[in-house]
């Protein structure tokens, strides 16, 4: 079977990369990584839902339309949580905000360890993960504010694409996809770049994070689709039950496209190191 295998790849070079790809998954045992990941970031959910309905009931208090914008923003991203966001059921109060943000923070602290490491993994890298106290959570500050950032600015695109397809649909569908593939395109090559190996610039995280945001937009659009056809026509038991099993799994594809993209990206970096150093 290994005879066989290695002369597929010697004749072709695509199924080469690819074996290479699954080699360095299983070597560096990515699957440990993605499944502590998925685990860490589902215990965060509840203390941001909480600051997140806090803060809509306080901020968009008289402003019932940008909250129902931003609604629809967290819905977009996670679809299989549309069922439990819900204007009427929104209370905002400082000790709800106070406490969730203490508890976000720390549970956030730790899914970006997480991530942190499983990215050094798959990388290859040497460099241990900081075990500063005051790195991690600066460093972990910076990833919320960039994700945050990026969901306000996922409204932008949302509203326009809304009023141009009051005029044009196609128009208006045309421009909600791109921008939302350039949105989660920006979302994959940060988060790679401020938690991968200090020493790799942007440009090594691109390539496959250019796939991978296709894959996660298609995937948004098939969540959206499958929580308006299956899950909310289900009973409050299944429905419950649906929704936390479908998010976990949620995450679990969303851990594995971070660290899958980082596999990829690491076997054509060190291709690509190789050929220039026997070209030399």
């Amino acid at each position: 079977m290994r005879d066989r295998l290695t002369q597929l790849a010697k004749r072709h070079p695509s199924f080469a990369f690819a074996l290479e790809v699954i080699n360095r998954y299983r070597k560096e045992r990515i699957k440990l990584y993605l499944t502590r990941i998925a685990y860490l970031s589902f215990l965060s959910l509840f203390p941001l839902l909480l600051v997140f309905s806090a803060v809509l009931e306080i901020v968009f208090l008289r402003d019932p339309l940008l909250r129902q914008r931003a609604i629809s923003t967290i819905s977009t991203n996670f679809p299989f949580l549309t069922s439990y966001i819900k204007p009427e059921t929104l209370k905002g109060s400082v000790v709800a905000i106070s406490a969730g943000v203490l508890t976000a923070t720390w549970s956030g602290l730790r899914v970006t360890t997480a991530v942190e490491s499983g990215l050094r993994a798959a990388w290859q890298s040497e460099i241990q993960v900081g075990r500063s106290f005051l790195r991690r959570i600066t460093r972990g500050a910076v990833l919320l504010v960039v994700l945050g950032a990026i969901f306000i600015l996922s409204n932008i695109p949302a509203s326009l694409a809304s009023y141009i397809q009051t005029h044009n649909g196609a128009l208006g569908t045309g421009f909600a996809i791109l921008t939302g593939y350039f949105l989660d395109l920006a979302l994959f090559v940060l988060v790679e770049w401020l938690l991968g190996p200090p020493d790799l610039g942007v440009r090594a995280h691109l390539p496959a994070c250019i796939f991978t945001a296709g894959v996660w937009l298609a995937l948004q659009r098939s969540g959206a689709f499958l929580m308006e056809r299956v899950v909310s026509h289900a009973t409050n038991t299944y429905g419950t039950f649906g929704v936390i099993i479908g998010f976990v799994v949620w995450l679990t594809i969303g851990s594995a496209l971070v660290l899958g993209t980082a596999v990829v990206n690491s076997v054509l970096f060190d291709r690509n190191r190789t050929k220039e150093a026997n070209s030399a």
